[in-house]
């Protein structure tokens, strides 16, 4: 299988999941080049797509087999196609990266109804500090769990000295078994995370 995620996102999604699921990527960019659900798409996931440009919609619309739309995430349209086009409001995962409005996106998933099995949420929090607060706020109060955080990548190109936590990768634990838990960590490479979950897939593969 082939994955597209610059950071790996789609495959922590695969190994926790599997084969089959559904997806919602909210501010999915590019529909390809790092995207983080074409690999989960090609596997057979189906899923929604959104970006507020619409030379990304266009794309997707012309290459990607799942529904796009170009949308204000923060805006009552968004909502309204999440109630239009979700016949079952659980999906497997979430990736969830709208720069400054990925706060009021996310608390507008969670308002309307949506849940989730994994999340990976961008805060940027060697850039803006609020959002890691803001979002770890809304999702612990509805019972979600920090599977790695504070997620390190490279940003070398920028000038950061020292790899930088970029996101949290987010599970809802009544889905997984108790030891998934033992995974549980905070400050590692993007690489270092996707490794660990791939151990855990293979050992329960094996029991």
């Amino acid at each position: 299988m082939r994955f597209y995620g610059k950071e790996k996102q789609d495959k922590f999604a695969y190994y926790l999941i599997g084969p089959e699921g559904v997806f919602l990527d909210i501010g999915c960019y590019n529909p390809v080049i790092g995207n983080n659900t074409k690999g989960l798409e090609e596997a057979g996931w189906t899923g929604l797509l959104f970006d507020s440009k619409p030379e990304w919609i266009d794309m997707a619309k012309r290459i990607r087999k799942n529904k796009s739309f170009c949308v204000d995430t923060t805006s009552e349209e968004f909502t309204t196609i999440l109630n239009e086009n979700l016949k079952n409001k659980l999906v497997d995962y979430i990736s969830l990266d709208v720069d400054e409005a990925s706060i009021e996106t996310l608390d507008i998933v969670v308002k309307s109804g949506v849940s989730f099995k994994c999340m990976t949420f961008e805060h940027c929090l060697f850039f803006e500090p609020n959002q890691k607060r803001l979002s770890k706020e809304i999702l612990e109060k509805n019972g979600y769990t920090i599977l790695f955080e504070n997620v390190l990548v490279d940003l070398s190109h920028d000038g950061y000295e020292t790899l930088q936590p970029f996101e949290d990768w987010w599970i809802d634990t009544k889905y997984f078994k108790d030891d998934i838990l033992d995974l549980r960590s905070e400050g590692l490479y993007f690489e270092e995370c996707v490794q660990k979950v791939m151990g855990y897939n293979y050992a329960n593969r094996q029991k």
